[in-house]
Formats: structure tokens, sequence, C-alpha cells
């Protein structure tokens, strides 16, 4: 040690000087974060509960759910836009269409009609279709 560091001591000569009085302190302070580890703990999770809350209200309100009835009219989104294809062209329709609901399940998916009355064979889900508003006169046509 030089002579300086008699008369006024560095950081490191008051650290080793009190290395016993800090593992004291430093046991004492690692109980008392542990003790409140428990409660931080509590603190997050509760905030997360509620997190978790608010996103699902969220979403609960940003998805409506479709239900459509038979005998409805409605569009059905194109084939390239349901499998994800580039468009045909750049003018090509993103919607087909009306088509009549033949058969409605509570699972979401439908049974579709032209309204020439050809029979379309494969179901479709709920999501590909948009309600079509058509005409008064159109639909009375459709529903006779």
């Amino acid at each position: 040690m030089s002579p300086v560091e008699l008369v006024v001591p560095t950081p490191r000569v008051v650290l080793e000087g009190s290395q016993e009085d800090t593992e004291d302190t430093n046991n004492e302070t690692r109980l008392a974060d542990l003790e409140g580890v428990e409660e931080e703990r509590e603190l997050a999770k509760r905030r997360s509960q509620r997190y978790q809350q608010r996103i699902t209200r969220a979403y609960a309100q940003a998805v409506r759910l479709k239900a459509f009835t038979e005998e409805q009219l409605v569009l059905r989104t194109a084939e390239h836009v349901r499998r994800n294809l580039p468009r045909p062209s750049k003018f090509a329709p993103k919607w087909e269409g009306p088509y009549i609901i033949r058969e409605a399940h509570d699972s979401g998916y439908y049974y579709l009609t032209k309204e020439d009355g050809t029979v379309l064979t494969e179901s479709i889900n709920g999501k590909w279709l948009k309600q079509y508003y058509a005409e008064e006169e159109r639909c009375l046509s459709a529903s006779e």
C-alpha cells in the first residue's frame, strides 16, 4: 500500500476492509429478496391474467361469427383467393355468385346452389362467404 492509500482509502481498500460486514448484509439482502420473490410472482401472474383477459375481450369484439340461413343469397370467394394463388388477371373478381344456401350446418359449413338451380356438391366454410344484398325483384324470383 502506498502512503496515500493510508490517509485516503481507495474503494478497493474500503471493500477489502468491510468484506465481513458485506457478507452479512448480502445474506440479509438475499433473504429479503427471496421473501419478496413470491409477491413479485403473484403480481406478475395477476398482470398476465389481466392482459390475457384484455386480449380475449378485444378478440371477441373483433371476431363476428357469420351465420347464414337456408335460402339466403351469398357471395363466395373466388378460387384463387381461397387457395392463395396469384390472380389470373389484374381485374379478376374476388367474389363469385350469387349463390343460394341449400343446407346450413351448425358447424359453419354450407352447401350452395347456383341461381340457375345447379347444385354444388362440395361444402364451403362460412368464412369464405358473405351476404349478397340483391335488388328486390331478384330476391323475389330466387325465393319462388
